[in-house]
């Protein structure tokens, strides 16, 4: 009976570290298999000091430190809804900006990044596409109101801001999500001539889509006719502030195109006459 009892304890002794073995390797061969080819995402602005309404040029910067080649299709393309970028003011709450390069759906581009290289997109922060939460409960908004920015103006208030990016893969590109390390911007109450630009502009939406864009959201020729007669005559009454130069250069961009659509109208006329 002694000697069963011997018998039995060194079989459970045997099985226990032999169960503890094929445990331990499969831990081992999930932990391999769970390591995926790493980018390093890298965040930089044109500049370190601006004022609020004035647009923030940024350039993302994906880059392959491995040791090996990286296919990840359309994963870099930040209107296939990839990119997000993320703003936070000095309490380093980030929230998601919506620009208008991110609200397009669906693209066809294929990247390939050899070991060392890297890619570069660029975007314009100031026109926010704030969600619609009039009428929500608190409960269904609380979520939104937490990660989404809520104003008009992605930065509508001075203040120190930092700036980060991240990019989350689909399941088919077989990599990691990545995120930046926050960048430090300074954006400063405008004085003069721009503080009267930013008091009249502040609260309009599609101002900031006009200067962010040259073009507008509405397609009503009543509201279009009004708002660009209301930034012509800023314009011509400040010429030399910076508000208004970037306003310039929106109207400049907008005549050109419609220059270009009304010729195109034109001679599609007169190929359907002839």
């Amino acid at each position: 009976m002694k000697n069963q009892n011997i018998t039995f304890v060194s079989f459970v002794l045997i099985a226990g570290c032999f169960l503890t073995i094929i445990l331990t390797n499969k831990l081992v061969v999930h932990s391999s298999t769970s390591e995926l080819p790493k980018l390093r995402l890298q965040v930089i602005t044109d500049k370190q000091d601006y004022l609020l309404g004035e647009k923030i040029k940024i350039d993302v910067k994906v880059i392959n430190e491995t040791s090996q080649d990286i296919s990840p299709t359309d994963a870099l393309a930040k209107n296939c809804g990839y990119l997000h970028i993320y703003i936070a003011d000095d309490s380093r709450v980030f929230k998601e900006y919506i620009g208008p390069e991110f609200q397009i759906e669906g693209c066809e581009i294929n990247l390939f990044l050899k070991s060392g290289e890297s890619f570069r997109t660029q975007s314009i922060v100031l026109w926010n596409g704030k969600p619609d939460i009039a009428g929500w409960s608190e409960l269904s908004a609380k979520p939104i109101r937490e990660s989404r920015i809520l104003s008009d103006y992605a930065i509508p208030e001075a203040n120190v801001y930092f700036i980060k990016a991240a990019i989350k893969f689909s399941q088919e590109a077989g990599l990691e999500n990545i995120e930046s390390e926050p960048i430090q911007i300074n954006v400063n109450k405008p004085i003069g001539d721009d503080l009267i630009i930013w008091n009249q502009i502040k609260d309009k939406s599609e101002i900031a889509y006009f200067i962010q864009q040259g073009r507008f959201l509405t397609n009503k020729a009543e509201e279009r006719e009004k708002l660009l007669k209301e930034m012509d005559q800023i314009v011509r009454e400040y010429p030399n502030s910076i508000l208004a130069n970037q306003m310039k250069q929106s109207l400049e961009k907008f005549q050109a195109n419609e220059e270009k659509r009304k010729e195109s109208l034109k001679k599609i006329q007169q190929n359907k006459k002839s």
